[in-house]
C-alpha cells in the first residue's frame, strides 16, 4: 500500500478502502504491493492477505523506483517480514502461501512424489531417494564403492541403474575430448 502522502499520489489515496471492500468478495485473496514498512503496516491494518515486496537486483533501478539500494530493500524486508507477527496477523508475504511442508503434503496426497530442492550433499539422506531406491552403490577406481544418485525417471517401469563404473583419473579423456572437438 502506498506510503506516500495522498497529495503526491492522489490516485492511490483510497487503497485501504479498496482492500477492505475486496475482502468482502467471496474466494478472493487480496495481495498488496508494499514498498516499505509503513506500507506493510497500512496493508495489515486493512487486513490484506498477502504482502508483495518489490526488489530490484539492479542498483540503479532500485534507486530510481524505491529510492533505496538493493541492500537497503533487503534490510527493510526483514522489518516488513516481522510486521505481521508483531500485529498478530495471519497475512503472508508473497511466496509463503506456497510453504514447502503444505505443498509437499498436497502433492503426496495426490500421488505425486515431491521433495524440496536440496544441496547435493543432502541427497544422501533424502527420504524419497532412500525409499525409492534412488541411490545405489557405484564402484570406484580403487575397488571400493560409493553411493550415487540415479536419474529421477522410470523407463519401462524400471529406474535405469549405473551404466558403467566411475572412471579413474585420466580415463576416457581422449574420448571426451574428441566428442567436444567434433561437436
Amino acid at each position: 500500500m502506498p506510503s506516500s502522502p495522498a497529495r503526491l499520489l492522489p490516485q492511490l489515496a483510497d487503497t485501504a478502502e479498496l482492500v477492505v471492500f475486496t475482502k468482502t468478495l467471496p474466494g478472493l485473496r487480496v495481495a498488496v504491493l508494499v514498498p516499505n514498512l509503513k506500507g506493510a503496516e497500512r496493508a495489515l491494518a486493512a487486513e490484506a492477505d498477502v504482502l508483495l515486496v518489490p526488489l530490484s537486483a539492479s542498483h540503479a533501478h532500485s534507486l530510481a523506483n524505491l529510492r533505496k539500494t538493493p541492500a537497503e530493500v533487503i534490510a527493510d524486508f526483514g522489518r516488513i517480514r516481522a510486521a505481521p507477527d508483531a500485529a498478530g496477523a495471519s497475512t503472508l508475504l508473497e511466496g509463503e502461501h506456497h510453504r514447502i511442508d503444505v505443498l509437499s503434503a498436497q502433492l503426496e496426497a495426490a500421488g505425486l512424489p515431491y521433495a524440496a530442492i536440496v544441496r547435493p550433499d543432502q541427497l544422501m539422506t533424502d527420504p524419497h531417494l532412500l525409499a525409492s531406491g534412488g541411490q545405489v552403490p557405484m564402484q570406484t577406481d580403487d575397488g571400493g564403492t560409493t553411493d550415487v544418485v540415479l536419474l529421477p525417471l522410470l523407463m519401462g517401469g524400471r529406474r535405469p541403474g549405473v551404466r558403467m563404473p566411475l572412471p579413474g583419473v585420466g580415463d576416457r579423456c581422449a574420448s571426451v575430448y574428441m566428442f567436444h572437438v567434433t561437436d
